[in-house]
C-alpha cells in the first residue's frame, strides 16, 4: 500500500467511523474543523495539542 492509500484507509476507519456515530449530525464546516483538530492531535501529540488549546483561549 502506498502512502496515500494509508491515509485514505485511516480516514475511512478512524475519522468517518467516529463522526458517523448514532445521533451525530455534522455540518460541512464543523466536519472539516473536526478533521483538522484530529490531524493536529495525532501530529503534535496530546500535550502540545492541549497546550495550544489553552493558549488560544
Amino acid at each position: 500500500m502506498n502512502g496515500s492509500g494509508l491515509v485514505e484507509s485511516g480516514h475511512r476507519h478512524v475519522l468517518l467511523k467516529r463522526m458517523k456515530r448514532a445521533g451525530q449530525h455534522w455540518s460541512q464546516p464543523r466536519a472539516e474543523q473536526m478533521a483538522h483538530l484530529r490531524a493536529a492531535y495525532r501530529t503534535a501529540g496530546p500535550r502540545k495539542f492541549y497546550d495550544a488549546i489553552r493558549g488560544a483561549a
